[in-house]
């Protein structure tokens, strides 16, 4: 029954019946068929009369027995009739018949109804009486009231058949053998493959063999229906059973290759069709149907689907033998007790380290520690609190261990641990702070009474030691000394016998802020450092200076084979680093690099410069990495820890730890592909690279070494897979996608000034007690041709990162300098500019020196430029932050604190730096209504500057709530789009000739306003600050 309704036979034929129905309904309502009713009346009316006729005849003759008889034949031989009557006169005789006295109603005079008729009779020309019949009411006799509604169901009844008998001929007269001639169709029924002609309406004129079958549908079934009909389930976003592929070629467009579509068929199977659809045209280029071809992939869509979970299954066990190998490297390369390395493992990763500092000249420093009386812990408390001891001073020593340092248990109560890059002031630092947190253990209840020391015997490579084992046994000839000479203390092996006043000053403060470790901060420092033996000559064959940088040796094994080895050590480096991470909320990379000219090189040149073609590659990777900090990581001072290894024939990792942010790594790797544009030497011969990086990055990609390998390999080789034209490819496909949009931007930003796309925008600031404009900020921005106007705080991260924030500093420098020499010249002369700094600017060593000379260049006073710079800028290194702002204030330049209050807030800048004024932030003038604590601050912060003589300028402005506390506070100047929003150089006269609007906001209005008092802020500050703004108006 369902598949007869939905057939479009049917549908059609219903739809023609109705309109059918329609047209009768509409033309009874315009009164073009006959109403039963009328003619009801006019029967009755008809009746009555020719009664009242024959009733004259009857009386004329003196026949009233027949008038008698001819009543009562009326009365029951029609069944519309009650009864019937002859009245004489108006009240006279009555000849009635069927009760009639009981059924007539009307009385003398009435008008007759459509029940009761009342006809006069008339005789000798005089009326004689009248003729009364009664009938029933119109359409109560049966059959005539329904007469309409039989029509209109006779009408759907058989027209609906008859619709749908010639609608069934007409389409076996159109039958798929007059449209396709039947050789055409044969040769199409032979594809293995379904197929469908499709009209310009979607309705199926032809299906193959092979299409019916697979659809267990007929071919006359098919022949037709909507395509739309069938049972289509859409795979793809873009189309729908609505709009299915096909029909957007009928509308002119282009199917795109590898769409599929699922079919339920009349089996209740569910078949996955590939499908290819082709436009059928007709005159005039018009598209007249499409052809459509219909692929059967479902068995091997059933065959990638178990292919899929047997990939599954293998991938579990991989997993698992991968989870399985970690713990047995776990245990074969720690000690069981302390998770440290053990003492083989140790020397492994001792022997690559050794061996890369001589290929980077970089120093390394060794740690030898004990516990001092460790026979007595055993003798007095037992082997087992002997074995806690042991198991805390290997916690303390991972916990300050940094995420390339070694940290091995050499042999009983002996530690070893190895720091990379470090020099000896700051290995004495470590070694200090880890004794001071040894002596603060108290881990060992019930025995309180045992308190634990430890002493510290440190070397470097400034002693030249031949191999690893002698850098360790330098290191313990200072732990032997340190033991012999009181204990519980450092001693550096180099200088036994006069102190250094650098390492002396470092043993001094083990817990500065500069030292890069898991371990405490300055204020928990379990008290003061007991004095360390550290002495300043060198004992022969040292080096003459702390900072010496070991030569090559000669003697050390060959890079490519500890390049080599290191192999079974980068799981261990990942997962340390990890640990590290996690400890200091900083993130870790791993980079899987695939060195595809390697096989090239093999090939033409051998395995043997093979090696050395890898160990140039490595070379060069080091050689970039060991620098990246000094433009890509503003908050550390310390060099990115970074490993390289060899995880297969053409495939390098390298692992970045103590990342900040993922953006970071875009830096990194423009700078690795910038360093592989040149060929790398191997041979006599010149190779380029071609680059292919995968990157997994932690947590998000994986919280172990084995998952961010896989990961980052996985993501390497479906870059290459893919053919992208990226070199890079993330793990994470978001991730991938910022960052390849962040360094498109990037690359586009090196070419934004000469294509002028940067414009200045210029803000002015207000003096708070006269009203006057005292000048103007100078404030980026980067009209892109197709993004718009980007604000600063998302390119200039960028410029930094890629180095170009200096060449765009003194570009904006230079512009708003001879922008406001302009309109002096106009004019419109005391108007200074205000012009930020960037903290990375702060590493150009020249910076004070090109500032000058491009303020003097332009012909403006030096006094009426204002550089303003953060609070970060000063932290980076403040020693080197004091002496540019010096330089910068001795050539006359004016110098803001900019953003106060939302960093360090230290008073102790405002005391150091030669600072002239202090800018509030604006997140504390546009909250200050809703918190009374923003209120306070603002407060202090002017009463503080003022009391130093700073200047106070306020930005955020926007309502004259804040301006009116602002002036309440006496504070100097202010901006805000109160008083403008930034506007190009060529709104700004007309801008200044309206001052006189901006004075009378100011000053005029004030003492017309009542908007703000201090005692209708809900106390919001305590005190007023009443200092003479001495500076800064």
């Amino acid at each position: 029954m369902q598949k007869f309704l939905n057939s479009p036979l049917t549908r059609i034929s219903i739809g023609l019946t109705m309109l059918t129905l329609s047209i009768v309904l509409i033309a009874d309502l315009l009164g073009l068929v006959p109403n039963p009713k009328t003619s009801e009346l006019e029967a009755r009316k008809t009746i009555a009369e020719t009664l009242a006729v024959q009733v004259s005849q009857n009386l004329s003759s003196e026949q009233l027995l027949k008038a008698q008889q001819l009543i009562r034949a009326l009365v029951e031989r029609n069944e519309a009739v009650l009864s019937a009557g002859v009245r004489k006169g108006k009240n006279g005789g009555l000849i009635a018949f069927g009760e009639h006295r009981d059924k007539w109603k009307l009385r003398v005079g009435d008008d007759s109804t459509a029940e009761q008729v009342r006809v006069p009779i008339f005789k000798d020309k005089k009326m004689w009486g009248s003729v009364e019949i009664v009938f029933d009411k119109l359409g109560a006799k049966k059959g005539m009231g329904g007469g309409l509604m039989l029509l209109l169901f006779y009408i759907l009844i058989t027209g609906f058949m008859a619709y749908r008998f010639f609608l069934k001929r007409a389409l076996q007269e159109l039958n798929p053998d007059a449209v396709i001639p039947e050789r055409v169709s044969s040769a199409l029924d032979t594809l293995a493959e379904g197929l469908l002609i499709i009209d310009e309406n979607g309705m199926i004129v032809f299906s193959n063999k092979s299409f019916a079958e697979k659809t267990g549908l007929g071919t006359q079934n098919l022949m037709g229906k909507s395509s739309s009909d069938l049972e289509w389930t859409i795979s793809s976003g873009v189309y729908s059973r609505v709009n299915l592929p096909w029909l957007s070629v009928l509308e002119g467009h282009s199917l795109p290759e590898d769409v599929q579509i699922k079919l339920t068929t009349a089996k209740q199977e569910t078949l996955t069709f590939a499908i290819n659809a082709s436009p059928v045209m007709g005159s005039e280029d018009k598209v007249r149907g499409v052809l459509v071809t219909f692929d059967d992939i479902s068995e091997m869509e059933r065959k990638n689907a178990e292919l899929e979970r047997t990939n599954a299954k293998l991938k579990q066990r991989e997993q698992e033998i991968n989870r399985q190998n970690e713990e047995l490297q776990f245990l074969a390369t720690r000690d069981p007790l302390t998770n440290t390395l053990n003492r083989r493992s140790f020397f492994q990763g001792l022997d690559l380290l050794f061996a890369d500092s001589k290929v980077m000249n970089r120093n390394i420093c060794c740690i030898m520690v004990d516990i001092d009386h460790f026979k007595q812990v055993n003798d007095n408390y037992g082997h087992a609190v002997g074995d806690t001891v042991i198991k805390c001073l290997g916690k303390v020593l991972l916990e300050n261990a940094r995420a390339n340092d070694l940290v091995g248990r050499y042999g009983g109560e002996e530690f070893c641990i190895i720091l990379p890059g470090t020099e000896l002031p700051k290995a004495a630092q470590i070694a200090e702070r880890i004794r001071l947190q040894v002596a603060a253990l108290a881990e060992f209840e019930p025995e309180d009474k045992l308190r634990i020391t430890s002493s510290f015997g440190i070397s470097d490579l400034s002693q030249k030691p031949k191999n690893p084992s002698e850098l360790v046994d330098f290191a313990d000839q200072g732990l032997y000394y340190a033991k012999e000479n009181g204990r519980d203390q450092v001693a550096v092996s180099s200088c036994l016998e006069s102190p250094r006043q650098d390492i002396l000053h470092a043993l001094s403060e083990p817990f500065a802020e500069d030292i890069e470790t898991g371990g405490l901060e300055a204020n928990d420092a379990p008290g003061q450092p007991k004095e360390s033996k550290a002495l300043s000559t060198n004992p022969p064959g040292s080096a003459e200076t702390s900072g010496a940088t070991p030569p090559p040796m000669s003697d050390s094994p060959e890079y490519g084979q500890s390049l080599l080895d290191s192999r079974a050590l980068i799981s261990d480096r990942i997962d340390q680093a990890l640990k590290h991470g996690e400890r200091q909320g900083t993130l870790v990379a791993v980079l899987a690099m695939n060195v595809g000219s390697l096989q090239k090189v093999n090939d033409t040149l051998g395995y043997r410069v093979g090696e050395r073609f890898i160990e140039a590659v490595v070379h060069r990777l080091q050689k970039t990495l060991r620098t990246t900090d000094t433009v890509l990581r503003s908050n550390s001072k310390e060099e990115m820890l970074f490993s390289v290894a060899r995880s297969g024939n053409d495939e390098l990792v390298l692992v970045l730890t103590d990342l900040d942010s993922k953006s970071t790594i875009s830096g990194i790797l423009q700078r690795i592909q910038h360093i592989f544009t040149d060929p790398v030497e191997a041979g006599s011969m010149e190779f380029f690279l071609d680059l292919h990086l995968g990157i997994s990055v932690s947590p998000d990609d994986g919280q172990s070494s084995s998952e961010l390998l896989q990961n980052a390999s996985s993501a390497m080789h479906k870059l290459i897979a893919d053919e992208d034209h990226n070199y890079f490819k993330f793990f994470d496909q978001q991730v991938n996608e910022q960052l390849v949009k962040q360094m498109q931007l990037e690359s586009e930003l090196h070419r934004a000034i000469e294509r002028e796309e940067l414009a200045i925008y210029y803000q002015p600031k207000v003096n708070l007690k006269s009203g006057a404009i005292t000048g103007f900020e100078a404030l980026l921005r980067w009209h892109h041709p197709k993004l718009g106007t980007i604000m600063p705080d998302e390119f200039i991260p960028l410029a930094e990162q890629a180095g170009m924030i200096g060449a765009i500093g003194q570009w904006v420098l230079r512009n708003a300098c001879l922008q406001t020499k302009c309109w002096h010249e106009m004019g419109y002369t005391g108007l200074s500019i205000a012009v930020n700094v960037s903290p990375v600017e702060f590493r150009d060593k020249q910076l004070a020196s090109n500032t000058v000379n491009i303020i003097q260049s332009s012909g403006i006073a030096a006094e009426l430029v204002e550089l303003e710079i953060t609070e970060t800028a000063m932290i980076q290194d403040i020693n080197v932050a004091k002496r540019i702002v010096e330089e910068m204030v001795a050539g006359g330049v004016i110098i803001s604190l900019d953003d106060f209050g939302v960093g360090y807030s230290s008073l102790s800048y405002l005391q150091s730096f030669p600072l002239h004024r202090v800018k509030i932030d604006r997140s504390f003038i546009q909250n200050f209504l809703e918190n009374s604590q923003d209120a306070e601050i603002v407060s202090a912060i002017v009463a503080m500057s003022h009391s130093l003589g700073l200047g106070i300028i306020a930005e955020g402005v926007e309502t004259e709530e804040h301006l009116r506390f602002l002036q309440d506070l006496s504070c100097d100047q202010a901006q805000g789009y109160l008083i403008s929003k930034p506007m190009p150089h060529d709104k700004v006269p007309e801008f200044l000739d309206g001052e006189a609007k901006i004075r009378h906001m100011v000053v005029d209005g004030r003492q017309d306003s009542n908007v703000l008092t201090l005692r209708q802020t809900n106390n919001m500050i305590g005190v007023l600050n009443d200092f003479s703004p001495a500076v800064g108006q």
